[in-house]
């Protein structure tokens, strides 16, 4: 089995793209990015695929930790978009919130008991507390948008991730 220190999951190339770069990441095939400690898999979105994408990963490498980055919809518009939070643990510097996951994009702000919302973390959790203690995982959502149906583009979602870069990498 190989071993690479950290794992980064995202659903979207978008949300990758700003820490491929900055971590100076090669594509090894498709969907993956690595050097020598980090693989970073661009999964696709939702349950089904997070969970087969991580299945995999998980058969083929051991890691010591595991970080999911991602946008997440948000259903108090007094958070500004682009703000950070960690959601399964309380950190020092990154704000904490709760954060539900759906099967199908939800539009509807009453239907949601918790601050945010997304497709796959859920599954990531789960899987991942599989073989990684709770403290070793890592959930960071960066708001995009305001449960409206409107889908953020390539470049906004980018530019999100790009403004929080340096507070998520201490954690890689």
């Amino acid at each position: 089995m190989k071993k690479k220190e950290t794992l980064i999951y995202c659903a979207l190339m978008p949300e990758a793209k700003p820490l491929i770069g900055y971590l100076k990441l090669t594509q090894t095939k498709q969907g993956y990015f690595e050097n020598e400690s980090i693989l970073l898999c661009v999964g696709g979105m939702g349950f089904e695929k997070t969970k087969n994408s991580l299945h995999s990963l998980f058969q083929e490498f051991h890691f010591q930790k595991a970080i999911n980055l991602g946008i997440a919809g948000c259903k108090d518009e007094t958070i500004p978009k682009g703000s950070l939070f960690c959601t399964n643990q309380e950190l020092k510097d990154i704000a904490y919130t709760s954060l539900t996951s759906v099967l199908t994009p939800l539009t509807c702000k009453d239907m949601l008991k918790s601050t945010l919302v997304d497709m796959e973390a859920q599954v990531f959790l789960e899987i991942c507390k599989q073989f990684l203690k709770k403290e070793d995982i890592f959930v960071f959502k960066v708001v995009s948008d305001y449960l409206d149906d409107t889908i953020p583009s390539k470049a906004y979602v980018n530019e999100l991730i790009q403004k929080n870069i340096k507070k998520i990498t201490p954690y890689v």
